[in-house]
């Protein structure tokens, strides 16, 4: 099982991207709640995020996708191209609230893609 497919490296690839977009969920989420704290209990609060509702779908969608990919491909290779959603949230979160990325934030994740592909390709 050295050498993964392009069909699971795509579907290990979209597991991350998948996670990185629950990361900006959750993150909405937190800024929602907290608003909402202000004139409501915490419980109350959280129950009535509709963005906690909608990352944790997602997080459950991909979990399960996870542990189907588990059973395909080996841990060793999928885990450093799961990885990868530490790189997608933070640029979504970028995107999303119109931020400058510099230099030194592009070379930090560059160096963190090539790693995973050092990592994959053993």
């Amino acid at each position: 099982m050295k050498n993964i497919s392009v069909e699971f490296f795509f579907i290990i690839l979209c597991i991350a991207f998948s996670m990185g977009i629950a990361q900006l969920i959750f993150s909405l989420a937190s800024e929602q709640i907290f608003d909402n704290f202000k004139t409501q209990n915490i419980f109350k609060s959280i129950y009535k995020s509709h963005w906690i509702y909608i990352g944790l779908f997602i997080y459950i969608v991909a979990t399960v996708a996870w542990i189907w990919i588990l059973s395909k491909v080996d841990l060793r290779f999928a885990y450093p191209i799961a990885s990868l959603s530490i790189v997608f949230a933070p640029l979504f979160k970028s995107y999303y609230e119109n931020i400058y990325l510099g230099p030194k934030y592009w070379l930090g994740l560059g160096i963190i893609v090539i790693g995973v592909i050092l990592i994959s390709d053993n």
